[in-house]
């Protein structure tokens, strides 16, 4: 199966995961189609006919329904800031973004027209988000990923059980505890190999400079550290073929 195909068969299995009443399920409508976006609004791939990906790059979740909806009836793409933002980030610190796959930690959308923006009740919803942490757990080990980078506060929060106690933030109650400083984590490695890191939220990315990351010099250092330590091959002119991939490229599948 190419990568493309695993992430659809991950789409489907959201019908097993059922949404909260102020949530909407991703598993019956369609994807949309005339972009790069975040998982499970789009396919989350540049490339879908790879055989693999290496990396999962981690936002919280999309937005509204009516936002979605709004976009499916396009004919022509409006850019996401946070994949922009992504995409700059992956590209400043040498990723191949063909080998990148951009998904979100609560994979549904928030109902109706409620708010799109900062903290969501959803993510203070213990067994919501418990059953949300088992299914990146699925998608890792099916898309056999070696790097799980997090955009922002609540992703950093979402992904504390799988380290516990070496991941300090998780020992508060809720994402809206998490401050930037809580992201200066070293770069974790799990028994199975996959390594965890924490990146500043692209559209906040004036934060950067708040964090203490003294040891790798900056942001982009940090994660060019965790991609080596994930054994991952930095990419070769992938400013390049950032800005011509991401920019031009209409995705079918």
């Amino acid at each position: 199966m190419t990568v493309g195909e695993k992430v659809l068969a991950l789409r489907d299995r959201l019908t097993d995961y059922p949404a909260r009443s102020d949530c909407k399920s991703f598993a019956s409508l369609p994807l949309y189609r005339l972009h790069l976006d975040f998982f499970p609004a789009h396919i989350g791939l540049l490339a879908p006919g790879r055989q693999s990906v290496s990396t999962i790059v981690l936002g919280s979740d999309w937005g509204n329904e009516k936002s979605f909806l709004e976009w499916l009836g396009r004919t022509k793409h409006k850019p996401n800031p946070t994949v922009t933002g992504a995409s700059r980030m992956l590209s400043e610190a040498g990723f191949d973004p063909e080998d990148c796959f951009l998904s979100n930690a609560w994979p549904v959308l928030r109902a109706s027209d409620s708010k799109e923006q900062n903290h969501h009740p959803l993510r203070d919803d213990a067994s919501f988000t418990d059953r949300y942490r088992e299914y990146l757990r699925i998608t890792l080990a099916e898309l056999n990923i070696k790097l799980v980078i997090s955009l922002g506060n609540p992703c950093a929060w979402f992904l504390a059980p799988f380290f516990g106690q070496d991941w300090a933030l998780g020992a508060l109650p809720s994402p809206r505890r998490v401050t930037i400083k809580h992201l200066d984590v070293e770069p974790l490695r799990q028994r199975d190999g996959i390594v965890f890191v924490n990146a500043t939220h692209p559209s906040h990315l004036n934060n950067r400079d708040k964090r203490s990351l003294s040891e790798h010099g900056n942001e982009v250092g940090l994660l060019r550290y965790a991609r080596r330590l994930a054994g991952i091959r930095d990419a070769r002119g992938a400013d390049e073929q950032l800005n011509e991939k991401v920019t031009t490229r209409r995705l079918a599948i």
